[in-house]
């Protein structure tokens, strides 16, 4: 019985000092363990502000591509809507920039950490997925606008030129309208004065000759200046205002008329009947009416 006691005395004896080391090492793994699940949580949460940072970037992204998706095919862009679609394009280049920084640091993290979660991992091999497929598209857009642009450009240079071409053209049409007026006015252009013999002979229009010698009509330095001139096409009757007259230039008999309409106490009016005709040897046209 002695013995027996003495063995459960040393049994409880061992039991006494074993109790507190295993509590220790609970304590210890607990610790460990706690250790692990704040460095998952910090882990976690850093992944996940940058993940939803980049998930806002590409929602971002996405908004500016389907405002340049709607606008990039449009007829008649005007340069504000043009302008803001190029802003748009390099802010989503420089979102896109930032996301690749982005996830090329959480992939590296990821290698490093000692923990690994596998969501996290396919998470991130999506948001590399999209970044890659952003770029090729963001690429692919801004090539067709340098295409769109470079057409706009030779469109606006080939309007620049038509419209220098139609100045051009109205240049020429109006100098060309000038001649023609110019050249009108020489063909069509004659010149007629009435007047008493004194005042005919004043202005050199008619000369005397000697005392046999005929009056002439028209001689060297005559005053132009006293005729009148006139658009021979426009010219049907030349009132006289006079009950005497005589004309003294060259004119077809048949092409023209004297006549009298408030009979024969009133005064003298020339009719063209026929202005080529009448015109046609003379451009002067001289009538004495005294």
């Amino acid at each position: 019985m002695k013995n027996v006691l003495a063995v459960l005395a040393v049994l409880l004896l061992v039991s006494c000092h074993k109790q507190p080391a295993d509590v220790e090492s609970l304590q210890r793994q607990n610790d460990s363990l706690m250790q692990v699940k704040a460095q998952l949580e910090n882990e976690t949460n850093e992944y996940l502000a940058s993940m939803n940072e980049i998930e806002a970037n590409f929602d971002k992204v996405k908004q500016m591509e389907n405002y340049i998706q709607i606008n990039k095919s449009a007829e008649n862009t005007n340069q504000d809507v043009r302008s803001k679609i190029n802003d748009d394009i390099l802010l989503m280049t420089d979102m896109l920039k930032k996301n690749k920084e982005q996830i090329a640091a959480l992939t590296r993290k990821m290698g490093k950490s000692a923990i690994k979660i596998r969501e996290m991992q396919k998470t991130i091999e999506r948001l590399n997925n999209m970044l890659n497929e952003k770029i090729d598209l963001i690429q692919s857009l801004s090539n067709e606008l340098q295409i769109k642009d470079a057409a706009i450009a030779d469109l606006n240079k080939n309007v620049e030129t038509l419209n220098q071409d139609v100045a051009n053209l109205k240049t020429q049409s109006q100098a060309q309208q000038e001649q023609i007026a110019n050249q009108d006015e020489k063909i069509y252009t004659g010149w007629y004065v009435f007047g008493s013999g004194k005042e005919l002979k004043d202005q050199k229009i008619l000369t005397s000759g000697g005392f046999l010698s005929s009056t002439k009509v028209l001689q060297k330095d005559f005053n132009k200046e006293y005729f009148v001139k006139v658009d021979i096409r426009q010219v049907k009757s030349i009132p006289l205002y006079s009950p005497k007259a005589k004309i003294l230039t060259m004119h077809p008999s048949g092409s023209y008329s004297l006549d009298k309409p408030d009979g024969k106490n009133g005064n003298y009016v020339l009719t063209i009947k026929d202005y080529k005709e009448f015109w046609s040897v003379s451009r002067y046209l001289v009538v004495k009416v005294d």
